[in-house]
């Protein structure tokens, strides 16, 4: 029984007007904020079976008294479900406003989609979805469990009808209520049993062994999503797959090879033989390891600056004159004039992947500097910690790459070579050349971070847990180091992210800073706001640890500094900026 349209619930502020849906714990209904007439979804705890509404009544009563404790524990679970979604920051991800207890049960009130589920969406048309329309919803998905995972839990139930999409064919993953979290060792933090829909369950969470769940069965179930869409056939029992492996996929013709050997390995039955995590299945979805944030395409810009080469610019390559090919060789001057539109569109990819990659950290305050007891012991100079606010910034969500050097300067420097290693043997004069360059080129400003910048991206800004790394507590999670980067830097994005979706914050290169290395101060009273510091040093801030150094050197806050023209294959940069335009 559901409420009766009409209802109003926390004294008036919501107002119920129809019902979305229904599952077997819930009702969600379509309701308006009165105070701002706004529509919003609300989300009512209902166990089908258990619980009972009288006839045009709003209270929530249970059948019987031997189901009160467990009305009471499920009640309890739903409560943390709307806290554990609140947590998650990503436009993927379904947002939560409020929490509140009413009519003898709970609600909470989340966005409302104007669309529908992915399930919903397939019923309707009955056919099987295009590939590079699969592909995207599967990027968003995927974007999304990126920062389920780095907030420490899994999802766990994953599906078409768990994957609303609006007219904008932009997703939101909902409905949290399976959701475990995660021990630090590995496993599940509890042993009640897994809930889990037939058919996007692998066979750990199917038989219940938690203490291989992981990652992967999150992605099992994309793989799963991804070929129930493509294929619009029954999906295949994870018990078949066990079986008939390969031959319990029946792929339409369209569908090309890539996919289907993506589908297959993500719906291994042995969850060791799937990929690991996120960014193992984005490295075979798309060319570049980056996931694609939404982008601020480069302004238009004609710099023509002294030291830029004179036939590149962004929009408009300069074409060189007669006289600038030396004669009238019609075939030298085309040749010419080519190889400027092909490096101006280079330089155009480049700008536009770095604008997409500036990931945006909200402003806040933390404590900058060695926290006794959660920080190890520390080093004199990463003493007393202290209050530091910050204004929001944007920062790279990558190392800065060979690839996006040379583009801009023409050569790299680095002695490990690699389109996606991070450059390294930059000094900081150069990573300032750089980025005058870059600036020249795209209309923006571009910036090395501050020191305070680094360190509260680092520890994940106002989504941080206080890891010890930049997004765990386990090093090899998140970071190359000495113990296991085998004697070079790696490519970037391959490890597990950091809260607000960085990767390589800990490890693979130190990172310049813009600061000069200075000593943080006993005499701090209140907060320090915004600090940069030039004075007093040759030498210039680097931060995160790399793949040449020990474990010990890989904690957020150790702090380096180099001499502002040194140059080794340990050190590189990450991009910032105060704002996008």
């Amino acid at each position: 029984m559901n409420l009766p349209n009409g209802t109003l619930l926390q004294s008036g502020k919501y107002r119920i007007e129809r019902v979305l849906g229904q599952g077997g714990f819930g009702i969600t209904y379509l309701a308006t904020n009165t105070a701002f007439d706004e529509t919003v979804a609300i989300k009512e705890f209902f166990w089908r079976g258990v619980n009972h509404r009288e006839q045009e009544g709003s209270t929530v009563s249970v059948s019987n008294r031997e189901n009160e404790q467990m009305f009471g524990e499920q009640l309890a679970k739903f409560r943390k479900e709307a806290r554990r979604i609140r947590r998650l920051h990503n436009p993927h991800i379904i947002a939560v406003h409020d929490l509140f207890d009413e009519n003898g049960t709970a609600y909470y009130v989340m966005d409302y989609v104007d669309g529908e589920s992915l399930a919903d969406w397939q019923k309707r048309v009955n056919q099987p979805m295009p590939e590079a329309e699969v592909k995207n919803y599967l990027l968003q998905v995927l974007d999304a469990l990126a920062v389920v995972h780095s907030n420490g839990f899994w999802h766990l139930d994953v599906k078409p009808g768990n994957v609303l999409i609006d007219h904008q064919k932009q997703v939101r993953l909902i409905d949290f209520g399976a959701s475990k979290q995660m021990k630090l060792d590995g496993g599940a933090t509890t042993n009640t049993q897994a809930s889990y829909t037939p058919g996007y369950a692998p066979l750990e969470q199917v038989s219940q062994r938690l203490e291989d769940v992981g990652a992967w069965t999150d992605l099992y179930a994309v793989g799963a999503m991804g070929y129930r869409l493509l294929t619009n056939q029954r999906l295949p029992e994870c018990y078949d797959i066990l079986l008939k492996r390969d031959a319990a996929f029946q792929f339409p013709s369209s569908v090309s090879d890539e996919m289907r050997q993506l589908i297959v390995w993500m719906m291994q039955p042995n969850h060791t033989d799937r990929p690991q995590s996120v960014a193992d299945v984005l490295a075979k979805l798309k060319p570049r390891p980056e996931p694609e944030p939404q982008s601020m395409p480069p302004k238009t810009v004609d710099p023509k600056p002294a030291d830029v080469d004179p036939d590149v610019t962004i929009v408009k390559p300069k074409e060189p004159s007669a006289e600038d090919a030396h004669g009238d060789d019609l075939g030298g001057l085309v040749s010419i004039s080519n190889r400027s539109k092909a490096r101006a569109s280079d330089i155009e990819r480049v700008v536009t992947r770095l604008l997409r990659n500036m990931v945006q950290v909200d402003g806040g305050v933390f404590t900058m500097g060695c926290m006794s007891g959660r920080d190890g012991s520390g080093f004199g100079d990463e003493y007393p910690a202290h209050q530091v606010l910050l204004s929001a910034f944007y920062i790279s969500r990558y190392q800065l790459t060979q690839d996006e050097w040379e583009t801009i300067m023409g050569e790299t420097p680095s002695k490990f070579k690699g389109n996606r290693l991070p450059v390294t043997n930059v000094s900081w004069h150069d990573c300032q050349n750089f980025i005058l360059r870059l600036n020249q080129y795209s209309g923006r400003t571009f910036r090395l971070p501050t020191e305070a910048e680094w360190e509260y991206a680092a520890r994940g800004g106002r989504l941080g847990r206080n890891t010890l790394y930049a997004g765990s507590d386990r090093l090899d999670d998140v970071g190359w180091y000495e113990a296991n980067a085998h004697h070079a830097p790696r490519e970037v994005g391959l490890l597990t992210p950091n809260e607000l979706g960085l990767y390589d914050m800990t490890g693979n290169v130190h990172e310049w800073c813009a600061d000069t290395f200075y000593r943080y101060s006993a005499n701090v009273s209140g907060y320090e706001e915004d600090p940069i510091h030039h004075e007093g040093s040759l030498r210039r801030m680097t931060r995160g640890g790399s793949w040449l150094n020990g474990a010990g050197f890989m904690r957020i806050a150790q702090r380096c500094a180099d001499n502002a023209d040194m140059r080794n294959s340990t050190i590189g940069l990450r991009l910032a900026m105060s704002s996008m335009v």
